[in-house]
């Protein structure tokens, strides 16, 4: 979908190039906040003469220069540069939105952000590292407080697999409401679900990602939190049966959901089973 994304961004700027030899006019776009001002320098082209100083964006807070973005900070090796728009200009890639925390860009290695806090460019997949480390470091510390044996050792294998699948070559998709990012190997697949907002199935909790796990043997869902609990874990199918009969003996009954619900920083949880609708 990048690929295609990336090819009419492409088809795009070299139908207004061919119409026209001028030089492309600078556009300027505002955060929704009004505190910076960024001006698009290229409209996604570069010229064949193109360096390392090459600025592709110019940002200002007020009337005061804050930045110049230039393609050495964009691109980990400038010379992977591809896709030719025009017979004097190099297609860089494509400047997709601004918000409030930056801008947020689509080149030929992927999608990516520049941060104004910090004034760096942030890669999708350095988001999602990021995100990882906060479930590793919510999981760590919420282990001690599981008292079942079964599930911690569930819980604990299911870490080990999402590193394992993180390592793995994602896959970006679009479900048409939620970017989510997939990592498969073998039987073994993880989504990735960025979002913030109630989330059905997490106590009604604000979320803010999701990671679903299945594979062969475990099927887990853990929610990082942003309320009165940080972390919230669904182990699918991992309650106790409440070895319901029927009249003639039938065993009607099959395995619930089990949740735990965390707030790491004052060792808070609770559990409990429950059959979902």
């Amino acid at each position: 979908m990048k690929k295609l994304f990336i090819i009419l961004c492409t088809l795009f700027i070299t139908s207004i190039s061919a119409w026209s030899d001028e030089p492309w006019e600078p556009q300027e776009y505002f955060s929704p906040d009004g505190k910076y001002r960024v001006i698009d320098q290229t409209g996604g082209l570069i010229s064949k003469k193109w360096n390392k100083e090459t600025v592709l964006f110019t940002v200002y807070e007020g009337n005061t220069l804050f930045d110049e973005i230039k393609i050495a900070k964009v691109f980990k090796n400038p010379r992977m540069v591809e896709y030719v728009a025009t017979v004097s200009h190099f297609h860089w890639g494509c400047f997709v939105s601004i918000d409030n925390e930056g801008i947020n860009l689509l080149d030929n290695e992927g999608e990516k952000k520049y941060i104004f806090e910090t004034k760096e460019i942030q890669s999708e997949t350095h988001q999602s590292q990021l995100t990882y480390d906060e479930l590793e470091s919510l999981i760590n510390k919420a282990l001690p407080l599981v008292k079942n044996k079964r599930d911690v050792k569930k819980i604990s294998k299911a870490l080990k697999t999402i590193k394992m699948l993180f390592g793995q070559k994602g896959i970006n998709l679009n479900n048409g409401h939620n970017n989510y990012d997939l990592f498969k190997s073998g039987k073994s697949e993880l989504k990735i679900i960025n979002t913030k907002g109630p989330w059905k199935g997490a106590g009604s909790h604000s979320v803010k990602t999701a990671f679903r796990l299945k594979t062969s043997e475990i099927n887990i869902s853990f929610f990082i939190t942003d309320d009165d609990c940080d972390l919230y874990i669904v182990i699918h199918g991992g309650g106790d049966k409440e070895n319901f009969k029927g009249r003639w003996g039938e065993d009607f009954d099959y395995l619930p959901e089990r949740f735990y619900e965390f707030n790491t920083k004052t060792s808070y949880v609770r559990t409990g089973d429950y059959y979902p609708d």
